[in-house]
């Protein structure tokens, strides 16, 4: 979305988006297969949000998660052209597409909670805020859809940040946990990460 893209020009005086790590937005026009966001599930998902208590943790991150569907267009794709993607999954019937990397994922949560046979538990998800849209928007649309239960909680938390970005494998901005232990003790720093 633009508007969580901050406009730039670079060095050689080119204007252009860039993402917050820096990377330049290319924008493309591809054929997917696309996910019908009816308006039952945007509700569906609204009140399920919207539950006292909120399934949504914490508050200020449900108000967001319901302006973001507010804003949610009618279709979201779930497809992508095996050219881009080509590690995805195949589409079935049709080996041009893969499978949205967040639907296939999504999907695995329940495949495995049906491996159990005994399993009388509750979904509850303890996620990063990066990919709250995810598992607050999506997945339940994707369970909706098939008339499945929907999470008891999803609880988000923020992110340490280093040099002021996210602290990321990719970017290699890791705090050395074993530093931090030997500064402050296993005890003190298992309480600041609880």
């Amino acid at each position: 979305m633009v508007k969580d893209l901050e406009e730039k020009v670079d060095e050689e005086g080119n204007s252009g988006y860039y993402t917050e790590l820096g990377e330049k937005v290319e924008w493309i026009t591809e054929q997917n297969y696309l996910f019908n966001f009816s308006q039952d599930i945007k509700d569906a998902i609204e009140n399920w949000a919207s539950t006292e208590p909120s399934p949504i943790k914490p508050d200020q991150i449900k108000n967001l998660t319901i302006r973001e569907l507010h804003d949610s267009k009618d279709h979201l794709s779930i497809s992508r052209p095996n050219k881009r993607i080509s590690w995805g999954i195949p589409v079935p019937d049709d080996s041009s597409q893969t499978v949205y990397v967040w639907l296939d994922a999504l999907s695995n949560y329940k495949t495995v909670m049906d491996s159990f046979d005994d399993f009388e538990g509750e979904m509850i998800h303890i996620i990063g805020k990066d990919i709250n849209k995810f598992h607050s928007i999506y997945w339940p649309a994707f369970l909706s859809a098939c008339e499945y239960p929907l999470p008891k909680e999803v609880i988000v938390h923020g992110h340490w940040k280093k040099d002021n970005f996210k602290m990321s494998k990719r970017l290699g901005n890791i705090v050395d946990p074993f530093e931090i232990i030997e500064k402050y003790g296993q005890s003190a720093v298992r309480t600041y990460l609880l």
